[in-house]
């Protein structure tokens, strides 16, 4: 098999997400995470250009909600594209991270509001119930 070089891997998924998304299979979708916003950066042309074409909004973000969905280290620093669905989407994206910074920064994140942010996110990026109940699990017993 012939080897596929990172940009073009990176390029091809967010094509992918731009289409599910587009298509309204799912409400967002994340690219992978980058390295850093330099690194991020290359690929912005590419990423407006796919999201233009599928008629999805496109946002930048430097840190994801930390919840349990996913792994916390994968949440912090991530650099990542997101490719969102809707004007309407995009506000409960923002409402949901800017909840979940403010619970984290005067302590108030407990285990209550971290899985209640967990299913939110999930049902942001149109994962079935069953498999965010799983996802969460798994990080919650790591």
């Amino acid at each position: 098999m012939r080897p596929i070089d990172p940009y073009s891997y990176h390029c091809g998924v967010m094509d992918s997400f731009c289409e599910i998304v587009g298509a309204g299979v799912k409400p967002m979708a994340l690219s992978h995470p980058f390295a850093s916003p330099e690194e991020r950066a290359e690929y912005r042309e590419y990423a407006a250009k796919m999201a233009g074409q599928y008629g999805v909004l496109l946002t930048e973000e430097d840190s994801l909600p930390v919840t349990p969905l996913f792994p916390a280290d994968a949440c912090e620093g991530a650099y990542v594209f997101l490719f969102i669905g809707s004007q309407a989407v995009q506000e409960r994206y923002r409402a949901l991270r800017d909840r979940t910074a403010e619970l984290r920064r005067t302590g108030q994140y407990d285990l209550q509001s971290r899985l209640e942010a967990a299913r939110e996110l999930g049902r942001l990026l149109g994962y079935t119930p069953e498999a965010v109940e799983r996802m969460i699990a798994s990080n919650l017993e790591a």
